[in-house]
């Protein structure tokens, strides 16, 4: 008996070019999800437009349904002048890791040497020498020079490689997570406690709730926390809201302290809240974009909490007011 061909998507989003492409190779969302490896509940938010998917989602669709990868990330409409529209999703230079990028085009084209790459950047060799250790950062105006490198690479190839490995750190992270967790939500409280002098009450967590891929992988495109609870405040009976984050992009990190903060100058202090970070530079971030707030207005009040957890000792490295 033949499969049902549903035709209700939507072309101009990327829920819809997968729905497109599951239906004209005659799979369920049942088989697809199975190959994908995600629930059969997440491939229909994906396909709802309800949650962004992953580069090594749309590899995956592309590989089993046929259809180009390109056409799932942008869509196949164009403007006047023929330019691909929908390009919003495209990442940030600003984001790349310069070292890792540069690493990783040596590595898969072994041709592109050390003195190779230094004039395509436009560097001397002892500047090349620092972006490739780190100590320098990229710089936006190599955007077209990285574009060059990565167009020397057999892109598809790359990435597949690449989805593979972050599903495998996926994994380790979630199982450090998994084992820390207990620990952390303890240190947690003890760090509130011994900074504002008071007792705080553990949550009563729910540990059969489920940490997976999914949750995994909506928390790091969405910014989401990728676990959330609350403490009570004994001697003032206050409500302090903790959300714990991975590593967040330079643009969720500034939606989440903005709206944060904003919320919390207008809320009564019967609650509070505690962003609690996995990465450092997030925590630092945090510090920084505070004191720039209290630089430029003389009436601001610190009233959320960041705090800096290490996954590896299962401790909080640092707590401040934010």
């Amino acid at each position: 008996m033949p499969k049902p061909r549903m035709k209700n998507y939507d072309l101009s989003n990327v829920g819809g070019r997968i729905r497109k492409a599951r239906i004209d190779a005659s799979l369920t969302m049942k088989e697809l999800s199975e190959k994908m490896e995600v629930s059969f509940a997440y491939l229909g938010m994906v396909e709802r437009g309800e949650k962004n998917p992953s580069d090594k989602i749309l590899t995956c669709v592309s590989e089993t349904t046929g259809v180009p990868l390109d056409w799932l990330q942008n869509g196949d409409s164009v403007d006047e002048k023929g330019s691909k529209q929908n390009q919003s999703q495209a990442p940030h230079i600003a984001d790349i890791d310069a070292a890792l990028f540069l690493s990783i085009v040596m590595c898969e084209n072994p041709s592109m040497s050390v003195d190779m790459i230094a004039p395509i950047l436009n560097v001397d060799q002892d500047t090349l020498k620092g972006i490739l250790s780190g100590e320098i950062k990229i710089d936006p105006a190599w955007e077209t020079a990285f574009t060059l490198l990565a167009e020397r690479l057999k892109i598809s190839e790359t990435l597949k490689k690449l989805c593979n490995v972050e599903f495998f750190f996926a994994h380790v992270e979630i199982k450090k997570i998994e084992r820390a967790l207990p620990i952390l939500i303890k240190a947690i409280a003890m760090s509130l406690s011994e900074k504002f002098n008071d007792e705080f009450t553990c949550p009563d967590l729910d540990h059969d709730q489920e940490f997976c891929f999914d949750t995994w992988l909506t928390c790091r495109q969405s910014g989401f926390p990728v676990k959330d609870f609350s403490f009570t405040e004994k001697s003032e009976s206050t409500q302090w809201d903790v959300a714990l984050y991975l590593g967040l992009s330079k643009t969720q990190l500034g939606n989440l302290l903005f709206t944060a903060i904003s919320s919390a100058q207008v809320r009564c202090d019967s609650t509070r809240d505690v962003l609690v970070f996995m990465d450092e530079e997030n925590f630092r971030d945090a510090i920084s974009f505070s004191n720039n707030r209290k630089s430029n207005d003389e009436t601001y009040s610190p009233k959320v909490v960041a705090m800096c957890v290490d996954l590896d000792s299962k401790s909080v490295t640092d707590c401040e007011m934010i």
